[in-house]
């Protein structure tokens, strides 16, 4: 069973104090349709003190490798605002105001935030907690999946990647590493986790210890949702 566990902690070095909290949700990743167009989260406090949240359902778009996200009136969650005691759970309920067909996947996150509170000792404030979790709304029909990935070289050293997805769904880009072709040595290495939304691109810049020209062979290597994914790519 996947689940999220939410926690910070800052250390300061003055006399104000910053307690760290946690709560976990489950599942983390919610998935929709228009057959079947609600869910339902739990959310447990794993403190031994009361916990207030706040959820928000948001629209999610990219531009130009960026996120944006604002108020939905698409997609609801209640309660939108609940106290959990100390090792309590809330059901959270999340669902389509107006469920349709779309040829192209949904997306939207859901925000919980924890409003902050005194710390015991009345000296500091707790650290409030924001924890965002992905919500995808199926496309009806098939669903093809198509990325385009390019590489191109910048001065020899600087090499940079793009991926544009012209597919109806959702990429999910994991432990992405890139490879010269021809020796199979590493050329770059991210660990990120990055969403590409249907219709929109992401760009990364890697600085290179070797060199490259127009013309070399890559081998792009990413990992979408456990599944190890190869693209060979030539250097523009």
């Amino acid at each position: 069973m996947l689940r999220v566990v939410a926690f910070t902690t800052l250390l300061l070095l003055t006399s104000f104090s910053a307690v760290a909290s946690s709560f976990t949700v489950d599942p983390v990743l919610v998935k929709l349709n228009s057959a079947k167009p609600t869910a339902a989260l739990t959310l447990r406090n794993t403190e031994d003190r009361p916990l207030t949240i706040e959820v928000e359902a948001l629209d999610w778009a990219q531009s130009d490798g960026e996120d944006s996200l604002s108020s939905s009136r698409h997609l609801i969650a209640v309660p939108p605002i609940f106290t959990l005691q100390g090792g309590e759970q809330q059901i959270v309920r999340v669902g389509l105001r107006n469920p349709q067909a779309e040829a192209i996947e949904q997306a939207f996150r859901l925000l919980f935030k924890e409003v902050p509170q005194l710390a015991v000792n009345g000296q500091g404030l707790r650290i409030a907690l924001r924890v965002s979790l992905p919500v995808f709304v199926a496309p009806e029909g098939p669903a093809p999946k198509f990325l385009d990935w390019r590489a191109r070289v910048i001065d020899g050293q600087i090499l940079e990647i793009r991926s544009e997805n012209h597919g109806a769904v959702h990429w999910r880009n994991a432990d992405m590493e890139v490879l010269r072709k021809s020796d199979l040595s590493s050329l770059a290495v991210d660990k990120s986790l990055v969403y590409i939304l249907p219709g929109t691109s992401r760009q990364w810049r890697f600085n290179t210890a070797k060199p490259l020209v127009v013309g070399d062979e890559l081998l792009i290597i990413t990992r979408n949702y456990g599944r190890t994914v190869q693209t060979r790519v030539v250097v523009e």
